[in-house]
């Protein structure tokens, strides 16, 4: 990491001995170094070496496995979240989508062919002051409910139930429910 300091106080220049071993997951992609170093000249022997090399070996396998982990329980949460009724979005703390799923496309009309998501559903969130809603809810820190109808299709009527996500006491984002009432 180029932004990376040493701790002020610390003398680099008083290492004589140094090596890093990559750890590397999926085939080869570096995700990190590990560097052992020493103030003795000639410190490290090839066994020492050796044992680094197999304590990132097991690194490597546990970070590796807990990505897969990571990527099939993503994967699930998508299929679930696409299968919902409703039209979810969930916004991070910046306003930048993480999650849509299709009914909420269709709901706030965002065709499958738009490319940059952010600024079509800030778009049509601005038309009709959800985004304002969004905010409300974050500074409040509790469910804001509001009732909507897009310019482009004002016969339809939809409640957006719109919920700060939080954890460890910080707004960490929004979770956007949003339910077609024109029939009610």
């Amino acid at each position: 990491d180029p932004r990376a300091q040493p701790e002020r106080g610390r003398d680099f220049d008083e290492i004589k001995s140094s090596f890093s071993v990559p750890i590397l997951v999926g085939g080869g992609m570096i995700t990190g170094m590990i560097n052992v170093s020493s103030v003795r000249d000639n410190f490290f022997h090839e066994a020492d070496i050796k044992v680094i090399y197999a304590i990132v070996n097991q690194i490597s396998v546990a970070v590796e496995r807990l990505r897969s982990r990571m990527v099939a329980e993503r994967s699930k949460m998508d299929s679930m979240v696409e299968s919902i009724q409703e039209g979810v979005i969930m916004l991070d703390s910046n306003g930048k989508v993480l999650v849509i799923n299709p009914r909420a496309r269709i709901l706030m009309g965002i065709g499958d062919q738009e490319k940059d998501i952010d600024k079509a559903l800030t778009g049509r969130m601005r038309l009709v002051d959800l985004d304002k809603s969004v905010v409300k809810s974050q500074q409040s820190d509790r469910v804001v409910q509001k009732e909507i109808s897009l310019p482009d299709n004002t016969s339809q009527v939809l409640l957006c139930n719109i919920n700060p996500v939080r954890s460890g006491g910080k707004t960490e984002g929004t979770a956007i429910i949003i339910r077609d009432i024109t029939r009610e």
